[in-house]
Formats: C-alpha cells, structure tokens, sequence
C-alpha cells in the first residue's frame, strides 16, 4: 500500500533536511471563505545545523494535492500573511495575500532598507520572510510650474505647494476625499477677476477666483479636493495642474440665492432665472460689489456684474425747487424719504412702490407777502397739507389736492405745509414744487 498524504509529505521535508515535529490537518475553507481551496496538511519543523537541532518558526510547510510547498510569514496590511516562498513579485502578492484594494502603490519594508513607496506593478523587488507592506495608496504630484494669463493678469504667479516628499511636491494617499492647498505670489496686478482651475481630476473648491485689483506680491489660497472616485478613477498617477483664465461667466446674487449666468446673459435672463414675475423688478437696483453700493439701471443688460449683489424694486426719483428767486424767498424746503432726509434731492435717489416722499415747506418769522393769484403747487400725484398754521394770514385753501392757494395782499409768517408723493412703478425725476402767480 501507499503511504498517506501526510507520510508521504512528511517524509519529504525530511529529504529536505527538515526534522517534522508535528502535523495539524486543516481543511478546506477553514480559515476564511475559498482557503484554503482543498484539504492540506500543516509542517511545524526544526532544522539540524551543525549537529544542532534549530527552530525554524518562520519557514512553513504545507502539503496538500499540489505537493510540498514551503511559506514564510510576511506582514500585509497590518496582519501576518502566509505566502507561498515562491511569490517574490509585488503584483504577485496582491494575488497571494488576497488585498482586495492594493491601489497603485504599497509603502513597503524590505529587509533591511528604508521603507518606501513602490508600484503594485512592480516586478523587480525580492519578497523574503519579514517584510512589511500596507497597500492602497495613490499618488499625487502637485505641479508648481508659474502661472500666467494673458488677459486680466499679465505676470506670472508664483505656485507654493506645502504638499512635499522628499522635496517632490508628491504625496502618497488612500483613496479617500484628500485637500491639497497651494499659494499663489502674484507678480503683477490682476485687472479683473480672474478664475483659477484645476486639470482634468481635482476640482478647486476654495479660492476658484482672483479679485480684480490684487497687487504685485499679493497672495492667494487655493484649494483643490480629490474624491475617493478621483482618486481611485485616474488612469494613471495624478498630476494636479492649476490654470489661470480671465473669468467669462457672472455670478450674481438676488435674495440671498446665488446664480451663474453666461457673459451676455441679459436681465430677462436673469428674472426667468430667478422666477421674478415681471412688473416687480423696479427699473433700478442697489448693487453691492464688496463695500461698494450703487445703483444699476435694470433697461442696460451692461449693469450686470460679477460678484454683485442685488436688491430689486427701486424707481429713480428726482426733484426741483428753488423759492430763492421769487416772492417766498424766506420759505425753505426740506425732503425726506418714509421720515429719513434726503441729503441732495436734486440729484437722483431712488425709492421703492408705496415709499412716501415728502417735501416740508416752512416759512420763517420774517414770511411773505402774498401776489395776487399766489400758489404752491406740486408736480403730478402730490398731496398738500397744512402741518402747522400761519401766525399770520388767511389759511390756504387747497388741502388734499396738488395745489395751495394764498390769499392776495395777506402777509404769511411762521408756517409749515407740506406735500406728499406716493411711489408708483415708474421713474419720476420731475418732482417740483412751484411758487407761481397765476
């Protein structure tokens, strides 16, 4: 008869100058699914060396349908793997040691050098008993070549990268979300707003634009963000390149709620956008550019600007009075708008629909001496009112309507009228009020 499987191995390793102190039988799947594949047996041995009998803890050998085969003990992903002596390439025991996510790079220990990242691919290094590996790692070189645009920005930026190894700017990362920060050092001023991007991986999601204005020597931050599908996606090692380009598109803000819209997007665009019906947008629009408040005219397409904000629902409103030629020389007029002055009413201001203006007219002590057919009359929509009765003189008449009527030859002292305008959904920069005889 034929010797068993376990005599018949046994007996081999002894040929092999092995002494077999025992034999443990392990079956197949009983260490983890598919391992192992079949039935095989398990050689703890000693070796004779110089008449010495010496342990030999990390030498393994396994007898299964295949034969003798010797192990050695390495340590994959922080766990002693037993491998077949035989693997002696990277790729090899990817393969052996089952790593279900060997990315492209393995931070490995070999022997007696300096620990190191290698490729998987890697055919050229020899595995021995001891060695360590972790794998999943990819790698990324941050290019720090000088940038330049041709347009807004006619120097060249200096590209800082914090990212480094071994002075590289290369960075070896699992394949999980990773930032990468840069600083560009202009060295000259932008003139617009400039956009920074990033090549084909990465997107930049902090510092994506330069400010119009920067100065010489001025710094920006920029960050670019890998996801774990960036990561683990590219073809090949990754190299993130940033790119300077004069900014085309607009984004603008209305409500609190910011949109992007094309360079020659026009506020039709821009209210279909943003679902604001129309005959509610006013004519004009405070605009806020940093600091800096102004007003658009909502008729010129050209008044939309990048990095503006933008409150709707204003009219322009202008007004004319002058008492200083005529017989009310001693009358004054003051305006507000809903109680707050309005400091130069004869230069544009603007008010929103139902905003009430008001113009107070007061006569001092020394007052006038009414002409005959003597008036105060207000542009269209004004409301007159009596705020404070003459010391002297018949009152006018006239209340409620847009015109005062005074009394011929009475002599008017110490008083106060006023008159009113409601805000409608139209421009109006001929608000007056006139002192006329008829």
């Amino acid at each position: 008869m034929g010797e068993d499987p376990e005599s018949q191995n046994g007996s081999n390793a002894q040929g092999k100058g092995y002494n077999v102190k025992s034999v443990a039988l392990v079956p197949a799947g009983s260490v983890s699914a598919g391992t192992p594949a079949q039935n095989q047996y398990e050689f703890v041995v000693t070796k004779t060396v110089g008449g010495m009998e010496v342990s030999q803890p990390d030498i393994i050998w396994k007898a299964g349908a295949a034969g003798l085969v010797e192990e050695i003990v390495v340590k994959v992903n922080g766990t002693d793997t037993r491998i077949a002596k035989t693997v002696t390439t990277i790729s090899g025991l990817v393969t052996a040691a089952k790593v279900t996510e060997a990315g492209k790079y393995v931070y490995a220990k070999l022997g007696t050098a300096d620990a190191d990242y290698i490729a998987t691919s890697d055919t050229s290094k020899t595995i021995a008993k001891g060695d360590s590996f972790e794998f999943g790692f990819y790698k990324v070189t941050s290019d720090v070549r000088a940038l330049t645009n041709s347009g807004s920005f006619g120097g060249a930026s200096k590209v800082i990268s914090p990212v480094s190894t071994n002075g590289a700017n290369v960075k070896f990362v699992k394949a999980e979300e990773q930032t990468f920060d840069f600083v560009l050092e202009l060295t000259a001023k932008t003139t617009g707003i400039v956009e920074v991007n990033v090549g084909t991986v990465g997107t930049v999601t902090a510092g994506n634009t330069m400010a119009s204005g920067m100065k010489e020597k001025d710094k920006h931050n920029v960050t670019v963000t890998l996801t774990a599908s960036d990561i683990k996606g590219a073809a090949g090692d990754i190299v993130l390149t940033l790119a300077l380009a004069d900014r085309t598109d607009k984004t603008i803000e209305i409500n609190g709620v910011k949109k992007t819209f094309a360079e020659d997007a026009t506020w039709a665009d821009v209210y279909a956008e943003y679902g604001i019906a129309h005959g509610t947008e006013g004519t004009w629009a405070k605009q806020t550019v940093g600091a800096t408040e102004s007003w658009a005219d909502l008729s010129d397409d050209d008044s939309i600007v990048d990095g503006a904000s933008y409150e709707l629902g204003y009219y322009q409103l202008k007004v004319t009075t002058d008492f200083v030629a005529t017989n009310m020389a001693q009358t004054s007029a003051k305006w507000t708008l809903d109680g707050v002055a309005v400091a130069t009413p004869t230069t544009a201001f603007y008010a929103k629909e139902g905003q009430k203006l008001v113009c107070t007219v007061t006569t001092n002590a020394t007052g006038f001496t009414a002409a005959a057919g003597q008036k105060l009359t207000g542009s269209t929509g004004a409301v007159a009112a009596i705020e404070k009765a003459y010391a002297s003189g018949t009152a006018p008449t006239g209340e409620g309507t847009v015109e005062l009527t005074y009394t011929a030859s009475d002599e008017y002292k110490d008083g106060v009228v006023s008159f009113t305008w409601t805000t409608g959904k139209a421009d109006n920069a001929a608000i007056t009020i006139v002192p006329a005889k008829s």
